[in-house]
C-alpha cells in the first residue's frame, strides 16, 4: 500500500514501490547502516527529510490500516485514514516531543481522523452488513466473520480498546498513553468488549 496516493496534493510523499531509495535498498547491501530509531526519523522529519518519512510509513503502515479497518470497517475507507493520519503526521513532526512514545503518537493521530471517518459516517448502519450465507462457510470461517462484524458493532470506545490491545498487541500503558484515559478504564473497557464479544458469539464458542 505504499504505492497509494494521498488526496491532499502531496501524493509525492507516498511514491511506487520501485523508487530509487528502495532500489538502493535491495542493490546494495554493502551500504547497510544502523538502525534508525522512531525518535530519531521523526526528528529528520521534522527537519523535511522525505526519505524518513517513507521510512516511518514503511515501519508502521500496516499496523496504522488495520486498526484503521478495525475502527472504521471499510478498507478504502481505512485505507484514506491511514494515509490522512500520516500525512498529519509529517506536517506536525515538529510538534512531537522528544523521548514520547512514538508509536503511541501515532495512534493516537490516526485514532482521531478514524473518530472523524466515523462520525461523518453517521448514515451507516453496520447492522446492515451482517446479512451471511452462513450454511456455506466453514466453522473456523464463520467464527472469524462474526468475530470482525461484532466487533465492528461494539461501540467506539470499547472497539478501539479491544482493537489497540487484541488486534495490536499494545500495552495497558499503550492505550492508556493513545486514548487519553487511565489504566483503570481501558482495562475496564477491554474486559467489556470481551465479555460482550463472549455473549454474542456464544452461539460459535458452544463447542469450542
Amino acid at each position: 500500500m505504499a504505492g497509494e496516493r494521498a488526496d491532499h496534493g502531496t501524493s509525492t510523499l507516498f511514491p511506487a514501490r520501485n523508487n530509487k531509495a528502495r532500489s538502493n535498498r535491495l542493490a546494495g547491501k554493502t551500504l547497510r547502516q544502523p538502525p534508525t530509531s522512531d525518535d530519531q526519523l521523526l526528528r529528520l522529519v521534522a527537519s523535511g527529510d522525505k526519505q524518513a518519512f517513507l521510512t516511518l510509513y514503511d515501519r508502521y503502515r500496516e499496523r496504522l490500516f488495520t486498526y484503521c479497518c478495525r475502527m472504521i470497517g471499510d478498507r478504502e475507507r481505512a485505507k484514506d485514514a491511514m494515509q490522512d493520519a500520516l500525512l498529519k503526521a509529517y506536517q506536525n513532526a515538529a510538534m512531537y516531543q522528544e523521548g514520547t512514545n512514538v508509536a503511541a503518537w501515532l495512534f493516537r493521530l490516526t485514532r482521531n481522523v478514524c473518530i472523524d471517518a466515523i462520525r461523518a459516517r453517521k448514515e451507516h448502519d453496520p447492522i446492515d452488513d451482517l446479512q451471511l450465507a452462513v450454511q456455506e462457510r466453514a466453522p473456523d470461517v464463520m467464527l472469524q466473520d462474526a468475530l470482525t462484524e461484532e466487533i465492528e458493532r461494539l461501540p467506539e470506545i470499547y472497539r478501539e480498546a479491544v482493537v489497540l490491545r487484541d488486534v495490536q498487541g499494545h500495552s495497558y500503558d499503550e492505550i492508556a498513553k493513545i486514548t487519553g484515559t487511565a489504566i483503570s478504564t481501558v482495562k475496564f473497557r477491554i474486559f467489556k468488549a470481551r465479555d460482550t464479544l463472549r455473549q454474542r458469539l456464544a452461539i460459535y464458542l458452544k463447542d469450542q
